[in-house]
């Protein structure tokens, strides 16, 4: 019995010390959310649409990503959830998340070849687009560009 617990205990506290550790590195990493996402659900046709009825010359930006794409889960979880982002946006317009994987035809309609992927539209046209994900600065840097301010 004495030798079942000499190999035990240091194997407890051996997964004791990687969950923690684990759980530290989440946290670090931006694993909690500031706040709720700024991306809306709505189908991207809706969004443009809506945009031109309602809002003319505000922009929709349709952020083209998948759930098994690590950098689209990062930018979501990094830069969707910033109070910055949502002061900057909701004057300007709204964000729409679009999933490749559930919207095939969608994706190819917009030339699609590599997520993440943002499409900025005004008035239903394009006017900018951004493959990749730089990071919460770089990111707002190029959507102020796109936007005009």
């Amino acid at each position: 019995m004495g030798n079942i617990f000499k190999i035990v205990i240091p194997l407890l506290l051996v997964v004791v010390a990687v969950a923690l550790g684990f759980q530290i590195a989440q946290g670090e990493r931006g694993g909690t959310p500031a706040g709720p996402s700024v991306l809306l659900s709505t189908p991207l046709d809706e969004a443009l649409s809506a945009s031109r009825t309602n809002k003319p010359g505000s922009i929709v930006i349709a952020d083209f990503s998948a759930t098994w794409c690590g950098p689209c889960q990062r930018m979501k979880r990094e830069f969707w959830t910033r109070e910055d982002v949502r002061t900057w946006l909701e004057p300007r317009g709204v964000a729409v998340e679009v999933d490749v994987d559930k919207n095939p035809a969608l994706s190819q309609k917009h030339s699609v070849s590599g997520i993440p992927l943002l499409v900025v539209f005004r008035d239903g046209k394009e006017i900018a687009r951004s493959v990749g994900y730089e990071g919460p600065e770089q990111t707002m840097a190029f959507l102020k560009s796109a936007a005009g301010g």
